[in-house]
């Protein structure tokens, strides 16, 4: 019985041994055809001029082909497979950046990556491909990228030139934009400041009369010869206490021709001012929160504006008021924080609220 038992296993071994020679056999005679299968396609053909510009780039992607036998014609691995276990390692100018996870007892490899570098014209990129095996590594090929510069295409798979077993492979390069130049982070305050200090001008030269004056009838002063009471218009003598015609007291003369006049008054402009920088304010906050299509220009005009004609009514006035403070903080708190108005939701709603406590005090203080 043991005797027959050791026949029928040898039996069995020799069966699997021979069916493993005739698939690799089979595998042998078809290889071009199944290793055509795995290689990767052509990139799309484009009008543009090919050539990548020297600048900033992620290496978003790379894999690789390698042939199902390496270069005596035999299997990779004969233990649990005849196929390779390939691992991809991507290398820049020399220097390891990247690698893609073994696909076991596969032909093909590929995988995302996340790599940013700086392309130039001498700038090499190398795909390494090793047969992971336990009793280490094998070499299987690798495969270059030179002259991109010149012949490269972002958004693409592009081919690299192999090497060994390397049947084919490919890396994608995505560009990466510049980082935008000072004066387009900041070109919003210089643009709001201009056009907000044009319109402030603007709106003083045609409105200067109704925003920065105001015209009051005053009463004559006392005169030590004559006043006209007001009643029946009859002249009276100056140290007359009540008018002589009709007896009228004498505080109940009216004013005499001429005695209009003009005073310096920028009540209504420090309004104005306020109501620039109060909807400058509203406007920051609601880009912030609501994520509103304007431009941070519009607030930073509206600030400019109301501190250009809340500057204009302290002048005309030549006196210092409450109300005279209080546009002048409101509308500089607009210009100066108008951008972080609209970029930071918390801070524009605490500057917001501090204006308007500001204003508040100063106006219920005058």
């Amino acid at each position: 019985m043991v005797l027959a038992g050791l026949a029928t296993g040898c039996e069995a071994v020799k069966r699997e041994a021979a069916e493993l020679e005739q698939r690799l056999a089979r595998e042998r005679d078809a290889g071009p055809a199944l290793e055509a299968e795995d290689a990767f396609d052509d990139p799309p053909p484009t009008a543009a001029a090919p050539g990548l510009r020297p600048g900033r780039y992620r290496l978003r992607a790379a894999g690789a082909t390698v042939t199902r036998r390496n270069a005596a014609g035999q299997a990779w691995d004969l233990v649990g497979g005849a196929g390779p276990d390939p691992t991809l390692a991507v290398a820049i100018d020399g220097k390891r950046v990247g690698s893609c996870p073994t696909a076991p007892d596969a032909t093909r490899v590929m995988c995302a990556l996340d790599v940013p570098f700086a392309l130039t014209g001498a700038t090499e990129i190398t795909v390494t491909v090793v047969d992971d095996d336990l009793t280490g590594d094998q070499p299987i090929g690798e495969a270059v990228g030179r002259d991109l510069t010149r012949t490269g295409r972002a958004g693409v798979l592009l081919k690299l030139a192999p090497r060994g077993q390397v049947t084919s492979a490919v890396i994608e390069l995505v560009a990466v934009p510049s980082p935008p130049s000072r004066w387009a982070q900041h070109r919003d305050l210089p643009w709001g400041l201009a056009i907000g200090a044009g319109v402030g001008l603007l709106l003083l030269a045609l409105l200067r009369a109704a925003l920065l004056t105001r015209t009051m009838v005053m009463p004559a002063a006392l005169s030590i010869t004559d006043w006209t009471c007001a009643f029946c218009d009859h002249r009276n003598l100056g140290g007359a206490a009540a008018c002589g015609e009709c007896g009228a007291r004498r505080k109940k003369a009216r004013p005499r021709d001429g005695d209009r006049t003009i005073r310096p008054d920028a009540d209504r402009a420090f309004v104005l001012a306020m109501a620039a920088a109060v909807l400058g304010c509203t406007l920051s906050v609601l880009i912030a929160a609501r994520g509103l299509p304007i431009s941070h220009v519009v607030p930073t005009a509206l600030g400019a504006a109301g501190l250009v004609i809340a500057i204009a009514g302290w002048i005309h006035e030549r006196a210092w008021r409450a109300r005279t403070g209080e546009a002048l903080l409101a509308t500089t708190a607009v210009v100066a924080l108008g951008p972080l108005l609209g970029l930071a939701l918390i801070a524009g709603f605490v500057i917001a609220g501090a204006i308007g406590v500001v204003m508040l005090w100063f106006w219920l203080s005058d």
